[in-house]
């Protein structure tokens, strides 16, 4: 995971390498600059996003491999097959500057008592 900063609006953000490129995100552009970079991306793979897959996006805290910090993690889920693919989406030590990477438009549901206790909340 690198921290660098947008070329268009000079916002610092956090981007995995792989997880960019995987979804064509170009070099140096935040994500909100970028705007629905990934439901734009979703609508090429034909496994996932419009085609049949939806999309859950789980924001951590204070997990054992990133004590201290906010992740968020997309869930995929294929018809009956929960969460077979999992990534992060992304890391930050503040909750709004991770919130405020998640792609526009989704709706957040607080966590359920019965969740693991690192789960903030849930995003659809």
């Amino acid at each position: 995971m690198n921290q660098t900063k947008c070329f268009k609006c000079e916002h610092e953000f956090f981007i995995i390498p792989e997880y960019a490129k995987a979804h064509g995100l170009p070099d140096g552009m935040c994500p909100d600059c970028f705007e629905d970079s990934i439901i734009t991306t979703l609508k090429t793979r034909p496994d996932c996003g419009f085609h049949g897959c939806l999309q859950i996006y789980v924001v951590y805290r204070n997990t054992k491999d990133y004590p201290g910090e906010y992740v968020a993690r997309i869930h995929h889920i294929h018809g009956t097959k929960v969460g077979l693919e999992i990534e992060i989406f992304a890391r930050s030590k503040s909750l709004d500057e991770l919130r405020n990477s998640l792609p526009p438009g989704l709706h957040c549901m607080p966590r359920h008592p019965a969740d693991d206790p690192v789960v903030l909340e849930t995003w659809l």
